[in-house]
């Protein structure tokens, strides 16, 4: 259950996210069984899960092998995909890190939607979220945000599981074979030198 008092600054922030959760159905977004408020909270009560954060797995266990990051990344790509069709506009995520995911039970569930918005949502924000290591250029500079912004925050996760670190931390280790060709066109500067679509 997660609480957050009404006059709190973060309060708006709070309603916004419970009101997207509401609306999501997907196996990798815990359930939201309900969303009360008295006259003093709100109330959020979800899905209990119970899991490592992808940062505590390769945290304790180093690098993961190959096989098992194209399991987390493919499970990625299928929730980012039905954030970007599941309705009308695009749902950006904004975030995509890996102490947002947790690996539950052989799943990626997808946690902590404080920064996922609408797409024209995301670029009338004056503020620009992201966390050091994964956001895209166009976070980081203030520009337009798109589907191509989550796709650059998968192509960083790809890297961070496969190496153990953050691209910023790389010293050029490059990803060989396929998974380094998908990772370094996720990862590209231009987002419309990106993948157009998660699919």
């Amino acid at each position: 259950m997660k609480r957050v008092a009404k006059s709190s600054a973060d309060y708006e922030q709070f309603k916004k996210e419970a009101l997207l959760l509401t609306s999501l159905s997907h196996e990798g977004i815990p359930i939201v069984y309900d969303l009360e408020e008295d006259g003093s909270y709100s109330y959020l009560i979800e899905e209990y899960l119970e899991g490592d954060s992808l940062y505590a797995l390769v945290k304790n266990q180093g690098r993961l092998n190959q096989e098992t990051v194209l399991c987390i990344g493919v499970q990625i790509c299928d929730l980012v995909h039905y954030l970007h069709s599941a309705g009308p506009t695009p749902v950006l995520y904004l975030d995509l890190q890996p102490r947002n995911l947790l690996f539950c039970h052989g799943h990626v569930k997808l946690l902590d939607f404080d920064h996922a918005a609408h797409l024209h949502e995301a670029n009338q924000s004056r503020f620009r979220y992201g966390t050091r290591g994964f956001c895209a250029p166009e976070q980081r500079e203030g520009g337009t945000l798109g589907i191509y912004t989550d796709i650059y925050q998968i192509g960083a996760l790809l890297y961070y599981l496969t190496t153990g670190h953050t691209k910023e931390g790389a010293d050029g280790h490059f990803v060989d074979g396929a998974l380094g060709r998908i990772i370094e066109i996720c990862v590209r500067e231009d987002g419309t030198q990106r993948y157009p679509s998660i699919q």
